[in-house]
């Protein structure tokens, strides 16, 4: 069986960092991908902040895989200094908490928000231009940004990732991938997204969806591809993490992260639904 190294957002189980913890201890997981902790998100919290939760983990034994950070999830046409403090504070974090990955986004582009559509296209440009600021900054501190897809950003459909990556691709700008939002975007996961983006993805998010109700389910339950996308990473002797994202649970501060009305369980026990969409997961990798 290929061995692969498992991360996850415990976030997802509860703001409080030894909630988180606990989370990763009982499912065997070393590694998180710190994103929401105490109602913020990592990157807004101070250094002294960062410094002491840094010393928790360390005596927990968890290492950070990446910084779920919020960098580019703006609007194209916000004032780009905001963005530009955002990076700052993600690179800060990243360095404190002894991360290489910083997980960041690709700009809203207008029609998320208004109703007329305009192509993405037409912002190509002012895109390009934010996201070489961003990586020429993650060069200079040896980090490596992820650009995640996600519905309604430049970077939602393969093509457009690809366009990245043709144009910006480098050691320091991979691909986060993530299936269930090429799902919700209405393209095939593996056999498209994955066939156009392989040689670019340093990073994957575990988290699928059913394509004809948007629901989210454990990993393998839905039409991500998973096990597909799985098998072809262990094929290519995949380096990168496989982080937990399970979205089964309406957990505090979820709707803040989305666009879009989010098809989740609104009950349950978080730490339970946790557990499965790890068991999930190990299911699949059993045979891979």
């Amino acid at each position: 069986m290929f061995k692969f190294e498992l991360s996850a957002f415990a976030d997802e189980v509860s703001e409080s960092l030894p909630e988180q913890i606990e989370a990763l201890h009982r499912n065997d997981i070393g590694y998180m991908e710190i994103r929401g902790v105490g109602k913020r998100n990592i990157i807004h919290h101070s250094s002294k902040e960062i410094e002491i939760l840094k010393d928790v983990l360390d005596k927990e034994h968890i290492k950070i895989s990446s910084i779920g950070s919020p960098v580019g999830k703006t609007l194209i046409h916000d004032d780009f200094a905001a963005d530009l403090k955002t990076i700052s504070k993600a690179l800060s974090a990243a360095e404190a908490l002894e991360s290489k990955f910083i997980r960041i986004f690709s700009f809203y582009m207008p029609e998320a928000y208004m109703p007329e559509a305009e192509e993405p296209i037409k912002h190509r440009d002012e895109v390009l231009k934010r996201m070489e600021i961003f990586v020429r900054m993650a060069v200079k501190k040896r980090i490596t940004l992820l650009n995640e897809n996600e519905k309604g950003l430049y970077g939602d459909s393969p093509e457009r990732c690809v366009d990245l990556m043709n144009e910006l691709g480098c050691d320091n700008f991979k691909i986060v991938f993530d299936p269930a939002n090429f799902v919700q975007c209405g393209f095939d996961a593996y056999k498209h997204a994955y066939s156009m983006l392989k040689e670019h993805v340093a990073y994957f998010h575990v988290k699928d969806v059913r394509k004809a109700d948007g629901i989210n389910v454990p990993a393998g339950k839905g039409d991500g591809g998973i096990k597909d996308i799985l098998e072809a990473l262990a094929k290519a002797e995949y380096k990168g993490f496989l982080s937990v994202e399970p979205h089964l649970y309406a957990f505090e501060g979820l709707q803040a992260l989305e666009r879009d009305p989010i098809h989740i369980e609104k009950s349950g026990d978080p730490m339970e639904h946790f557990g499965t969409a790890v068991s999930a997961l190990r299911d699949l990798l059993k045979d891979i």
